[in-house]
């Protein structure tokens, strides 16, 4: 053991170093540094091997968790202030057109087309069979599967 740790640490005045009771500030209540950094400094190898296993558990699992992924989508109506420069152009279209463009039945109107879009079978195996996840799991099936 070195002859920092060896030293006796002294009680305040007036209290045993068993005693418990409130203590008082004491001038010579100060941190000595280099004492600290000697005391890390043969404490070395532990602390390295508590790093080392944490480490070591921390990447293990990182490693070997499955991955979890859920995702929640909700589609709702568009609102007038998102379609106004679509509405714009349309209002001006029905001008020259003559046909009758009440923004409110434009919004519903492609909300709905959207939405069967959206629900069609087809619609979802076209978009699917384009995206690079059902590529790399399909490109091992025959074309039967």
């Amino acid at each position: 053991m070195s002859e920092i740790s060896q030293k006796t640490l002294n009680a305040p005045s007036g209290h045993t170093a068993n005693q418990a009771g409130p203590r008082h500030a004491n001038p010579n209540d100060e941190i000595d540094l280099f004492e600290l950094l000697l005391r890390l400094w043969d404490k070395k190898g532990v602390i390295l091997m508590v790093t080392l296993v944490t480490t070591l558990i921390a990447g293990t699992y990182a490693f070997t968790a499955k991955e979890q992924w859920t995702v929640k989508a909700y589609v709702s109506p568009p609102r007038m202030a998102q379609m106004d420069d679509y509405l714009t152009l349309r209002r001006a279209f029905a001008r020259v057109s003559g046909i009758n463009a009440d923004p409110q039945a434009i919004a519903n109107h492609l909300f709905n087309r959207f939405t069967e879009m959206v629900s069609s079978p087809n619609e979802k195996l076209s978009y699917l069979s384009e995206t690079a996840y059902v590529k790399q799991q399909t490109e091992s099936m025959d074309s039967q599967g």
